[in-house]
């Protein structure tokens, strides 16, 4: 009889240490949140050639990663309104919070239009990495 309540000790004693490692990470993530913990995007729009024109709409797309055959898919845009024609335009956009979002694979890219007119756009679309410490740098070619 010894044995068995020894057994009994050890298995709810797995399962508290099981449950008391689960809420401690709920804890966690509801402090961070909490916090106000914000995730974004840091870089630059870079023209090849030329300067970006004053009074132009920078826009910054973000999409997922489709497929072989499958139509891309916009989740965001965000726009910038260019004060002064430059070079370079710096940028820092906000992402959901949404953990669905952030576990996708996605891609961002940039266009310029000038007087509803499109007048440079990215030459590549970059795969967004949430490792990378270095500053995204969107090239834009004349269209």
């Amino acid at each position: 009889m010894n044995i068995i309540n020894i057994k009994r000790f050890l298995k709810l004693s797995s399962s508290m240490l099981i449950l008391n490692f689960f809420l401690c990470g709920c804890t966690h993530l509801a402090n961070d949140t909490k916090k106000g913990e914000e995730y974004y995007l840091e870089g630059k729009i870079y023209a090849k050639k030329g300067d970006i024109p004053i009074n132009s709409i920078a826009t910054i797309s973000i999409t997922q990663n489709k497929s072989v055959g499958e139509q891309e898919f916009t989740l965001l845009e965000y726009n910038i309104s260019v004060k002064k024609s430059s070079h370079t335009i710096p940028f820092r956009v906000s992402l959901p919070k949404d953990a669905t979002f952030l576990t996708r694979k996605l891609n961002i890219s940039a266009r310029i239009e000038n007087n509803g007119d499109l007048i440079m756009m990215s030459d590549k679309i970059i795969p967004i990495s949430y490792q990378s410490d270095e500053p995204l740098i969107l090239t834009v070619d004349a269209s």
